[in-house]
Protein backbone atom coordinates (compact mmCIF):
# COMPACT_ATOMS: atom_id res chain seq x y z
CA UNK A 1 0.00 0.00 0.00
CA UNK A 2 1.42 3.20 -1.05
CA UNK A 3 -0.40 6.65 -0.33
CA UNK A 4 0.14 10.44 0.14
CA UNK A 5 -1.04 13.35 2.02
CA UNK A 6 -0.92 16.48 2.08
CA UNK A 7 1.48 19.45 4.19
CA UNK A 8 -2.09 20.32 6.15
CA UNK A 9 -4.76 18.13 5.77
CA UNK A 10 -8.03 20.41 5.35
CA UNK A 11 -10.43 20.44 8.73
CA UNK A 12 -13.89 19.35 8.00
CA UNK A 13 -16.23 21.71 7.74
CA UNK A 14 -19.30 19.85 8.96
CA UNK A 15 -19.64 17.82 12.38
CA UNK A 16 -23.00 16.23 11.79
CA UNK A 17 -22.66 15.62 7.90
CA UNK A 18 -24.53 13.35 6.02
CA UNK A 19 -23.02 10.79 3.49
CA UNK A 20 -19.87 12.71 2.24
CA UNK A 21 -17.48 11.85 -0.88
CA UNK A 22 -13.99 12.35 -0.03
CA UNK A 23 -10.25 11.74 -1.83
CA UNK A 24 -8.20 9.67 -0.02
CA UNK A 25 -5.33 10.05 -2.83
CA UNK A 26 -4.10 13.35 -1.52
CA UNK A 27 -0.34 13.42 -2.97
CA UNK A 28 1.97 16.56 -2.80
CA UNK A 29 5.75 15.75 -4.68
CA UNK A 30 7.37 17.94 -2.54
CA UNK A 31 7.07 15.91 0.19
CA UNK A 32 8.11 12.13 0.93
CA UNK A 33 5.53 9.71 0.12
CA UNK A 34 5.11 7.75 3.37
CA UNK A 35 6.83 4.03 2.87
CA UNK A 36 8.65 5.39 0.40
CA UNK A 37 12.50 7.21 0.72
CA UNK A 38 12.31 10.81 0.09
CA UNK A 39 12.80 11.17 -3.94
CA UNK A 40 11.38 13.75 -6.74
CA UNK A 41 8.93 13.26 -9.04
CA UNK A 42 9.20 14.25 -12.69
CA UNK A 43 7.31 17.11 -12.46
CA UNK A 44 9.39 18.25 -9.90
CA UNK A 45 12.88 17.20 -10.89
CA UNK A 46 13.83 20.83 -12.58
CA UNK A 47 12.86 23.43 -9.55
CA UNK A 48 15.17 24.55 -6.87
CA UNK A 49 16.52 22.48 -4.50
CA UNK A 50 18.28 24.45 -1.48
CA UNK A 51 21.17 23.03 0.03
CA UNK A 52 19.05 22.80 3.25
CA UNK A 53 16.52 21.02 1.87
CA UNK A 54 19.45 18.40 0.53
CA UNK A 55 21.15 18.50 3.49
CA UNK A 56 17.72 17.05 4.74
CA UNK A 57 17.11 14.55 2.23
CA UNK A 58 20.41 13.02 2.98
CA UNK A 59 19.89 12.96 6.83
CA UNK A 60 16.48 10.83 6.07
CA UNK A 61 18.20 9.04 4.01
CA UNK A 62 21.13 8.09 6.29
CA UNK A 63 18.63 7.05 9.25
CA UNK A 64 16.14 4.88 6.90
CA UNK A 65 19.44 3.19 5.42
CA UNK A 66 20.57 2.51 8.85
CA UNK A 67 17.57 1.24 10.29
CA UNK A 68 16.33 -0.58 7.43
CA UNK A 69 13.04 1.27 7.65
CA UNK A 70 10.61 1.77 4.50
CA UNK A 71 10.77 5.34 4.18
CA UNK A 72 9.13 8.01 6.46
CA UNK A 73 5.96 9.43 7.19
CA UNK A 74 5.16 13.34 6.87
CA UNK A 75 3.57 15.23 10.40
CA UNK A 76 4.24 18.10 9.32
CA UNK A 77 5.77 19.42 5.68
CA UNK A 78 6.22 22.70 4.10
CA UNK A 79 3.16 24.92 3.53
CA UNK A 80 2.03 24.70 0.38
CA UNK A 81 2.38 28.83 -0.03
CA UNK A 82 6.18 28.75 0.25
CA UNK A 83 7.97 28.68 -2.99
CA UNK A 84 10.71 26.63 -3.46
CA UNK A 85 13.65 26.53 -2.89
CA UNK A 86 12.98 26.04 0.97
CA UNK A 87 14.98 27.87 3.18
CA UNK A 88 17.25 26.61 6.63
CA UNK A 89 14.28 28.08 8.24
CA UNK A 90 11.54 26.02 6.10
CA UNK A 91 13.25 22.50 6.14
CA UNK A 92 13.79 23.03 10.09
CA UNK A 93 9.87 23.44 10.67
CA UNK A 94 9.39 19.60 8.91
CA UNK A 95 8.69 17.27 10.86
CA UNK A 96 8.49 13.40 9.72
CA UNK A 97 8.45 9.76 11.45
CA UNK A 98 10.44 6.61 10.49
CA UNK A 99 8.41 3.86 8.97
CA UNK A 100 9.74 0.53 9.50
CA UNK A 101 8.48 -2.74 8.37
CA UNK A 102 6.50 -3.17 11.85
CA UNK A 103 5.46 0.30 11.48
CA UNK A 104 3.75 0.00 7.81
CA UNK A 105 2.17 -2.93 9.13
CA UNK A 106 0.35 -0.95 11.86
CA UNK A 107 0.07 2.25 10.06
CA UNK A 108 -2.11 0.42 7.09
CA UNK A 109 -4.50 -0.68 9.86
CA UNK A 110 -5.06 2.04 11.13
CA UNK A 111 -5.54 3.97 8.31
CA UNK A 112 -8.74 1.30 7.71
CA UNK A 113 -10.10 2.02 11.25
CA UNK A 114 -10.03 5.85 11.03
CA UNK A 115 -11.80 5.83 7.76
CA UNK A 116 -14.31 3.68 8.28
CA UNK A 117 -13.15 1.07 5.76
CA UNK A 118 -12.84 -1.68 8.49
CA UNK A 119 -16.64 -1.24 8.84
CA UNK A 120 -18.00 -0.11 5.47
CA UNK A 121 -17.59 -2.57 2.05
CA UNK A 122 -18.82 0.39 0.33
CA UNK A 123 -15.78 2.15 -1.44
CA UNK A 124 -14.11 2.26 -4.42
CA UNK A 125 -10.41 2.09 -4.41
CA UNK A 126 -10.15 2.14 -7.99
CA UNK A 127 -11.72 5.56 -8.05
CA UNK A 128 -9.79 6.84 -4.41
CA UNK A 129 -13.02 7.80 -3.30
CA UNK A 130 -15.04 6.23 -0.30
CA UNK A 131 -18.22 6.80 1.53
CA UNK A 132 -18.30 8.04 5.10
CA UNK A 133 -20.94 8.94 7.02
CA UNK A 134 -22.53 9.31 10.81
CA UNK A 135 -22.65 5.41 11.20
CA UNK A 136 -18.43 5.08 10.43
CA UNK A 137 -17.95 7.78 12.96
CA UNK A 138 -19.90 6.30 15.37
CA UNK A 139 -18.25 3.12 14.43
CA UNK A 140 -14.61 4.64 15.04
CA UNK A 141 -14.99 6.39 18.31
CA UNK A 142 -17.04 3.28 19.70
CA UNK A 143 -13.81 1.03 18.44
CA UNK A 144 -11.37 3.50 19.97
CA UNK A 145 -11.12 2.10 23.67
CA UNK A 146 -10.57 -1.53 22.53
CA UNK A 147 -7.90 -0.26 19.60
CA UNK A 148 -6.20 1.42 22.27
CA UNK A 149 -6.64 -1.57 24.62
CA UNK A 150 -5.03 -3.50 21.76
CA UNK A 151 -1.65 -1.49 21.50
CA UNK A 152 -1.66 -1.32 25.44
CA UNK A 153 -1.91 -4.94 25.39
CA UNK A 154 1.44 -5.64 23.42
CA UNK A 155 4.02 -7.01 24.75
CA UNK A 156 7.55 -4.78 23.72
CA UNK A 157 7.17 -1.17 24.08
CA UNK A 158 8.21 -0.81 20.76
CA UNK A 159 5.12 -2.70 19.26
CA UNK A 160 2.91 -0.47 22.31
CA UNK A 161 4.67 2.38 20.79
CA UNK A 162 3.82 1.56 16.82
CA UNK A 163 0.55 1.28 17.59
CA UNK A 164 -0.36 4.17 18.98
CA UNK A 165 1.87 5.84 16.98
CA UNK A 166 -0.16 4.64 13.75
CA UNK A 167 -3.67 4.92 15.46
CA UNK A 168 -2.93 8.99 16.24
CA UNK A 169 -1.23 9.28 13.34
CA UNK A 170 -4.75 7.59 11.40
CA UNK A 171 -7.16 9.69 13.32
CA UNK A 172 -5.60 13.21 12.91
CA UNK A 173 -4.85 12.68 8.89
CA UNK A 174 -8.99 11.91 8.46
CA UNK A 175 -10.54 13.64 11.57
CA UNK A 176 -14.29 12.99 10.09
CA UNK A 177 -14.48 10.40 12.77
CA UNK A 178 -14.52 13.40 15.23
CA UNK A 179 -16.79 16.14 13.38
CA UNK A 180 -19.05 13.58 12.23
CA UNK A 181 -20.94 10.79 15.04
CA UNK A 182 -23.27 11.05 17.71
CA UNK A 183 -21.31 10.25 20.69
CA UNK A 184 -19.41 13.79 20.81
CA UNK A 185 -21.50 15.35 23.87
CA UNK A 186 -20.46 15.70 27.54
CA UNK A 187 -19.71 12.66 29.37
CA UNK A 188 -19.77 10.52 25.54
CA UNK A 189 -17.70 7.90 24.08
CA UNK A 190 -15.17 10.07 22.44
CA UNK A 191 -14.84 12.05 25.56
CA UNK A 192 -14.16 9.16 27.33
CA UNK A 193 -11.68 8.07 24.34
CA UNK A 194 -9.80 10.95 23.82
CA UNK A 195 -9.08 10.48 27.33
CA UNK A 196 -7.62 7.30 27.33
CA UNK A 197 -5.38 8.46 24.45
CA UNK A 198 -4.38 10.51 26.32
CA UNK A 199 -3.19 9.02 29.47
CA UNK A 200 -1.88 5.38 27.17
CA UNK A 201 0.49 8.13 25.59
CA UNK A 202 1.74 9.68 28.81
CA UNK A 203 2.54 6.23 30.38
CA UNK A 204 4.22 4.76 27.32
CA UNK A 205 6.71 8.23 26.56
CA UNK A 206 6.90 8.54 30.67
CA UNK A 207 7.99 4.97 31.61
CA UNK A 208 10.54 4.14 28.54
CA UNK A 209 13.68 5.37 26.81
CA UNK A 210 13.73 5.99 22.64
CA UNK A 211 16.00 2.68 22.59
CA UNK A 212 13.11 0.63 24.41
CA UNK A 213 10.62 2.23 21.83
CA UNK A 214 12.98 1.67 18.83
CA UNK A 215 12.66 5.60 18.30
CA UNK A 216 15.53 7.80 16.65
CA UNK A 217 16.23 10.84 18.39
CA UNK A 218 16.50 12.66 15.21
CA UNK A 219 13.24 12.40 13.45
CA UNK A 220 10.73 10.00 14.87
CA UNK A 221 10.76 11.58 18.76
CA UNK A 222 10.22 15.47 17.25
CA UNK A 223 7.89 14.14 14.83
CA UNK A 224 5.92 11.90 17.46
CA UNK A 225 5.63 14.81 19.76
CA UNK A 226 4.27 16.91 16.94
CA UNK A 227 1.56 14.93 15.81
CA UNK A 228 0.74 14.60 19.65
CA UNK A 229 0.73 18.20 19.72
CA UNK A 230 -1.33 18.43 16.22
CA UNK A 231 -3.85 16.04 17.27
CA UNK A 232 -4.92 18.08 20.86
CA UNK A 233 -5.65 21.12 18.57
CA UNK A 234 -7.44 19.37 16.39
CA UNK A 235 -9.39 17.72 19.16
CA UNK A 236 -10.00 21.98 20.28
CA UNK A 237 -11.26 22.78 17.27
CA UNK A 238 -13.57 20.09 17.44
CA UNK A 239 -14.55 21.48 20.76
CA UNK A 240 -14.84 24.96 19.59
CA UNK A 241 -17.69 23.51 17.60
CA UNK A 242 -19.30 21.44 19.91
CA UNK A 243 -18.63 23.42 23.52
CA UNK A 244 -17.41 20.05 24.77
CA UNK A 245 -13.96 19.42 25.97
CA UNK A 246 -11.81 16.22 24.72
CA UNK A 247 -8.85 15.85 27.12
CA UNK A 248 -5.37 14.96 25.63
CA UNK A 249 -3.12 14.82 28.20
CA UNK A 250 -0.26 13.37 26.58
CA UNK A 251 3.28 14.83 28.16
CA UNK A 252 4.68 12.57 30.82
Amino acid sequence: MSYSKQNFPGKSTTKKATTVQRQRARTDPRLPPPFSPMSSSDDEADRPVSAAEDAFQERQKAVVKRLNALGCEVIRGIDEDVEPSYSEEDVAAMRIVVVTKARAAAFEAAEKFATGQEFDSDSDDDCGIMMFDTSNGNAVVSGLADQIKNAHAKKSKSAKFDHLLALTNALNNDDMWARDNEMWGEGDEMQAACEKLGAAWKKLLGESTNDQLGVDEEFTRPGTEALLEDFGKMLESVAGDTEVSYPFNWKP
